[in-house]
């Protein structure tokens, strides 16, 4: 990508790009490296948002719109754009959401997000906790 094209994509600024980004992340027949290259590129403009905490509201309304977890990957990349303070926020409000949940395999979605906020956060005992509450023990073996 040229020098040029690269200065108009951040003309455009990190919140318009993301916005963007996510419809983008949103359409069917999303790919592997389409997904990849759609997280990659979010990261890269979304580390630049000053409001981190309206990223990860965002972010947040994004999965909650995701029925096969496609936009994870947002999630797994999450210590790369927002802050620790606004991952904890993420990790309470995904909390509730699996609390609140009727569906059971949505139920157990939840906390899968909360387990890799965990471990971006090096947070074992929050590890723990949300692995127990997807899959009632702690190793997914049988």
């Amino acid at each position: 990508m040229s020098t040029e094209r690269k200065g108009k994509m951040l003309e455009l600024g990190a919140d318009r790009l993301a916005d963007a980004l996510l419809e983008l992340a949103g359409r069917d027949n999303i790919g592997r490296f389409r997904t990849k290259l759609v997280a990659h590129l979010f990261v890269a403009y979304a580390a630049r948002c000053a409001d981190k905490q309206r990223l990860g509201d965002l972010v947040f309304k994004m999965i909650q719109c995701d029925d096969y977890g496609v936009r994870d990957v947002l999630i797994g990349c999450a210590r790369d754009y927002l802050t620790e303070p606004v991952m904890r926020v993420m990790v309470a409000r995904l909390q509730e959401l699996a609390a609140e949940e009727p569906d059971e395999f949505r139920k157990r979605h939840w906390p899968h997000n909360v387990e890799s906020l965990a471990r971006q956060l090096k947070d074992a005992p929050l590890f723990e906790a949300a692995r127990l509450a997807s899959w009632g023990r702690l190793s997914c073996r049988n």
